[in-house]
């Protein structure tokens, strides 16, 4: 490892109470809102990712003390309605936000600090490989921006920043943030043989039935490839 320290701290199971007390007051420094208060809790129960955190408390809470059917309702649950996936043999301490739970993945085994944020997207796992079993130890106070990616048993350190999209699969000492970099060409759309469905979608006062009609009597450039697929949304079908 890179000289990342391993918290004791992290292999020990919040009290359910401490840790969704801590969980509603980071939710609510982050929202602004005051807390503990009538509005406070109002405006932060509001809020898929405050629920989503709940459940999964609940599931940790039920696994730890060997209900696992009871757990696995819970976390079912939570998938279901919050599309979250937090197994509950992830340990995580007080202060866990996730603002936009949607996509969001931690495996069990998972270790993570006291205040952490983790974004839409993010998928903490294995390494793929025998030959790096278990998975991430993560510090305090870290965030893990939109669909950042940690794999394998590597150590993040306190106060990193992952940035969205960034792939981390070595250890990061403290007071880090990952960028990743990514090179993106932006071409005009007649590059690509899109450009009838740029004519398309500018033509004054066509609505989009009109539009719609256009594209199917007399397919334009471009838009009958893209039909069925990543274009269609675009095409206005």
């Amino acid at each position: 490892m890179s000289g990342v320290p391993e918290r004791a701290s992290s292999t020990e199971v919040p009290r359910l109470s401490a840790a969704v007390r801590e969980d509603l007051a980071h939710m609510a420094r982050l929202k602004g809102a005051r807390f503990p208060s009538i509005g406070g809790a109002v405006d932060i129960l509001s809020l898929p990712g405050t629920w989503a955190v709940l459940l999964y408390r609940l599931a940790s809470a039920a696994h730890h003390k060997g209900i696992r059917p009871v757990s696995r309702l819970i976390s079912f649950a939570n998938y279901v309605l919050f599309g979250v996936e937090i197994q509950t043999g992830a340990i995580i301490q007080p202060g866990l936000v996730v603002p936009h739970p949607v996509g969001v993945g931690i495996a069990s085994g998972t270790r993570i600090g006291k205040r952490s944020m983790v974004l839409k997207g993010v998928s903490i796992g294995g390494s793929g490989t025998p030959r790096r079993p278990g998975h991430a130890v993560i510090g305090d106070d870290v965030v893990l921006m939109d669909s950042a990616k940690v794999f394998g048993p590597i150590h993040i350190g306190d106060r990193c920043i992952v940035g969205a999209g960034a792939v981390v699969d070595e250890d990061l000492a403290s007071d880090m943030v990952v960028i990743p970099r990514r090179e993106q060409e932006v071409k005009p759309l007649e590059v690509v043989g899109l450009g009838g469905h740029a004519e398309a979608r500018a033509t004054d006062g066509v609505s989009t039935r009109q539009t719609e009609t256009a594209h199917t009597a007399t397919p334009r450039s471009g838009c009958a490839e893209c039909e069925g697929r990543v274009m269609r949304y675009s095409c206005g079908y």
